[in-house]
């Protein structure tokens, strides 16, 4: 077998030299030149890719807004953890796995982290869409209810919600809170911008988090006031925004050893909704 190779490898060797020293260079030419082509298509795809991102940051890239079965299968193959978002029933002191103003699948939790148990590593973002002070400690039981049945570990799940007063009752039971902050601080201007982030960190001080979330194009004024907070954050599209600076910041992100989770897009086969 060894021999067969060397002796192809002479044979080509031999080929190569036996051709007229002009036609070698324009082969190497060629080359040349289909590799920097290559090299010239590749880099900004692997620059733009979330698989490329999920790789590198496999622990904290997670797939955003994982609301069906189908797509709960697939992404925890792919992602080490997933974003869903609830809505809480006190009548029938559940959750349904839904994202108004979608329209409902009858999903509920309880079903859903029974096939999510099969992987008991992944960990979970709940975006809790609506507590209130008449049903977060009746919410929060029941959650725990949810994850001792699905034999999960409170510590994989983070509980968000935009109302902190509310999670500390989610923290008895072991599970991780996170403040959902106002959105689009960057286009404020520096008046509204300090009078929202003293808001923040009055609460914050009041009703303590594991972390504050955000979307990613708030993370430069995030990282610059609460420099010591643990962060999770999201990313769903460009926008309106320069492509390259929000990639370049998306990078700058994944790097800050403060920044937990970064959700990014995720298109499954079945089941986007």
């Amino acid at each position: 077998m060894t021999s067969g190779i060397a002796a192809r490898i002479q044979k080509i060797s031999f080929i190569f030299t036996a051709l007229p020293y002009n036609m070698v260079s324009m082969y190497r030419k060629r080359w040349l030149i289909v590799s920097v082509i290559f090299f010239l298509v590749t880099i900004p795809i692997v620059f733009f890719s979330t698989s490329f991102l999920r790789c590198v940051w496999p622990q904290k890239v997670w797939a955003h807004k994982v609301n069906t079965l189908e797509k709960l299968d697939e992404a925890t193959r792919h992602f080490s953890g997933i974003e869903l978002d609830l809505v809480f029933d006190e009548v029938t002191n559940s959750f349904e796995v839904n994202h108004p103003p979608d329209s409902s699948i009858h999903l509920l939790l309880s079903k859903y982290l029974q096939v999510g148990a099969t992987h008991a590593n992944c960990r979970y973002w709940l975006d809790m869409k609506n507590l209130t002070a008449s049903n977060y400690v009746q919410a929060a039981s029941a959650l725990a209810k949810c994850m001792q049945s699905a034999k999960l570990q409170a510590s994989n799940f983070y509980v968000e919600s935009p109302y902190p007063e509310f999670l500390s009752e989610f923290q008895k039971f072991g599970f991780k809170t996170s403040f959902y902050l106002p959105t689009h601080l960057c286009e404020e201007k520096i008046e509204n911008l300090e009078k929202e982030i003293a808001t923040i960190q009055s609460k914050l001080k009041k009703y303590p988090c594991n972390f504050i979330s955000f979307e990613y194009k708030d993370y430069l004024i995030h990282s610059s006031y609460f420099p010591m907070q643990d962060k999770i954050c999201w990313f769903t599209a460009f926008g309106s925004s320069n492509k390259v600076t929000s990639q370049f910041l998306l990078y700058q992100i994944l790097c800050d050893d403060k920044v937990k989770v970064l959700l990014v897009p995720f298109k499954a086969r079945h089941g986007n909704r």
